[in-house]
């Protein structure tokens, strides 16, 4: 159906509902609170239904003007996508975007920041590390990379599953040089493995092949970075992202054991502000790190 006068009263149905009455949309946008009347009334007896239950001083929604108020949101939504898909394809990338990552990460990502800058010269970065934000901080940011469960639920952000990042079994060539190739993880004793956790309380290793518990580990950490300090210093196995692990690969700082065990990939998402705060920066920035990982991950 193309009707766009529907959609003008729809427009002005919303703006109602937002400010909570006539006077108010009237005093922002200069039209009469006679006229916006008159849009919501025939916005009404085109749909058929009463939309707002008018009293003395104020009004409600009625059950049906709530979802047509639901509906009228996601027609705003697209209309904005549409906006947003326009500005991508005429503007290059450039502003400041704020950053959060996880340190163990960080190489990787740091490395596709250049990459990024390189191609766009315009575009500034401000990096903050996961664990360096608290609940009390005031920085709003506008991309989060997380390998944390997100939430599922939330209004405040947007949640994009960026990869499936494979992971491997890491060492120092020390601890390593007492395994031999054939060893597997269940062989490893509690006390030479490095774990995430809270606490005290170590989570389990999941496998493809299953669920190795661990009670007495060498170290607990919730910090996936902390891991791979220990993991080089000596104190025991890690289980890591690959991506994260390239460059102590290299060097010789870590090496893969227990080769033959395969743990279940990490997830690493995205968060935004809701759809209309993210910039077109910021989604081809999301783009090229995804982009850039199809080699440490595993297919969809």
């Amino acid at each position: 159906m193309r009707d766009p006068q529907l959609l003008i009263e729809l427009y002005w149905y919303i703006y109602v509902v937002e400010l909570g009455s006539f006077s108010a949309v009237a005093q922002q946008t200069g039209i009469a609170k006679s006229s916006l009347s008159r849009r919501i009334k025939n916005l009404e007896t085109r749909l058929g239904v009463q939309l707002l239950s008018r009293g003395p001083r104020k009004f409600l929604m009625t059950t049906v003007g709530e979802e047509v108020y639901s509906n009228a949101l996601e027609m705003i939504a697209a209309a904005h996508a549409a906006k947003t898909s326009a500005e991508e394809a005429r503007e290059e990338p450039g502003g400041l975007i704020k950053i959060t990552v996880p340190a163990v990460l960080s190489g990787y990502l740091i490395s596709q920041l250049k990459h990024f800058k390189n191609r766009y010269p315009g575009v500034r970065f401000e990096l903050y590390y996961e664990h360096e934000i608290t609940s009390k901080s005031n920085i709003h940011f506008d991309l989060s990379f997380t390998l944390e469960a997100a939430p599922t639920n939330s209004s405040e952000i947007v949640v994009r599953p960026i990869a499936n990042l494979c992971q491997a079994f890491f060492a120092s060539p020390e601890v390593a040089a007492q395994l031999t190739e054939k060893t597997t993880i269940a062989e490893v004793e509690d006390t030479q493995l490095l774990v995430l956790g809270q606490g005290s309380t170590p989570a389990p290793l999941y496998l493809q092949s299953g669920v190795r518990q661990v009670n007495k580990p060498s170290l607990v950490s919730s910090n996936l970075q902390t891991l791979k300090d220990a993991a080089k210093a000596g104190l025991g196995i890690a289980c890591l992202p690959i991506v994260g692990c390239e460059a102590e690969l290299a060097s010789n700082q870590l090496q893969t054991v227990c080769v033959q065990d395969r743990p279940m990939p990490m997830l690493l998402t995205s968060q935004t502000p809701p759809f209309k705060g993210i910039t077109p920066t910021t989604r081809q920035l999301i783009k090229t790190i995804a982009a850039g990982l199809e080699g440490y991950a595993e297919p969809n």
